[in-house]
């Protein structure tokens, strides 16, 4: 469609349900999609089988509300399931999985993630 008035090229983009409600808390932080979020995943993920969720070092620390940690606190307290947010550190040099699309490389990255 063009470039914005940055320079950065614009796309007629087309989400699923799911991608429009993350978008909006990643990029416009709107906090209030996490409760939908998480109806749309219980849909999909049967709690009663979930032990703990160990979430992984954000790529973007300056966030000052990081979209997965709201996620997966809204999860815990719905369905009482752990979560380990410090278990595992990121070391430097590893990139940003998004921007990975070789799978061996992506395995690679994910290596450079230390058990806290």
């Amino acid at each position: 469609m063009g470039q914005d008035e940055n320079g950065h090229d614009q796309f007629d983009t087309k989400r699923s349900e799911m991608g429009e409600l993350v978008y909006q808390l990643k990029y416009r932080s709107d906090a209030s999609t996490v409760e939908k979020i998480v109806d749309l995943i219980q849909n999909e993920v049967d709690f009663k089988k979930v032990d703990a969720i160990v979430t992984i070092p954000p790529s973007n620390q300056v966030r000052s509300k990081q979209p997965v940690n709201l996620i997966v606190t809204e999860i815990a307290k719905r369905f009482s399931v752990e979560v380990f947010f410090d278990a595992l550190t990121k070391t430097s040099g590893s990139k940003e999985l998004k921007q990975i699309t070789d799978p061996d490389m992506t395995l690679g990255n994910l290596r450079r993630f230390s058990f806290g």
